[in-house]
């Protein structure tokens, strides 16, 4: 799926003039949810088809934020998510039919979930700072099998399911000299 194109901004600074652009990935071309394990983890996997991610120019990855609404995520609670990179090839049904997924040893994300935003019901927004891994992906140091999102109890499977097709990731590039 191509991006969306956001916005392109110039910027007048007193060291010229810069500019930025943004690109908003809609939809994961593959998304999956395992069941909560008998720890009350969640997990899900997803992956973003970046193969049009754009690159020349002096362009850089400035930021990368994951962003998606969970239902089901109370206001008074404090869930943790963490998001590690996919290490090898997988399909929906082996995630739901609870197979390991191979994963990096390290979470790759900042997170926050915003209570700030007015309740659409019972949800939060959590958003993921998953810039490292797509400059990783960008530069080609690391293959692009997706990432797997965690979360801790307070976190079904069930919601994490019904909202994960609303995920959105978001690139913005700056431009540099060098």
């Amino acid at each position: 799926m191509k991006p969306k194109t956001l916005a392109i901004l110039g910027l007048l600074s007193i060291f010229g003039f810069l500019s930025a652009e943004a690109d908003t990935y809609e939809q994961a071309s593959k998304e999956a949810v395992a069941l909560a394990d008998d720890s009350g983890i969640s997990k899900a996997a997803l992956v973003f088809d970046l193969t049009s991610l754009r690159s020349g120019g002096n362009r850089h990855i400035e930021e990368a934020i994951l962003d998606w609404w969970v239902s089901g995520i109370a206001p008074e609670s404090s869930p943790v998510f963490s998001a590690y990179p996919i290490l090898a090839s997988w399909t929906k049904s082996t995630v739901q039919n609870g197979a390991s997924l191979a994963v990096g040893e390290a979470s790759v994300a900042q997170y926050q979930v915003n209570n700030l935003i007015p309740d659409k019901g019972n949800g939060r927004l959590v958003r993921l700072d998953v810039t490292s891994l797509v400059r990783e992906w960008a530069d080609g140091s690391k293959s692009n099998y997706g990432i797997v999102i965690i979360a801790t109890a307070g976190v079904s499977a069930n919601d994490l399911d019904s909202q994960l097709g609303k995920a959105h990731l978001t690139i913005r590039y700056g431009f540099r000299d060098n």
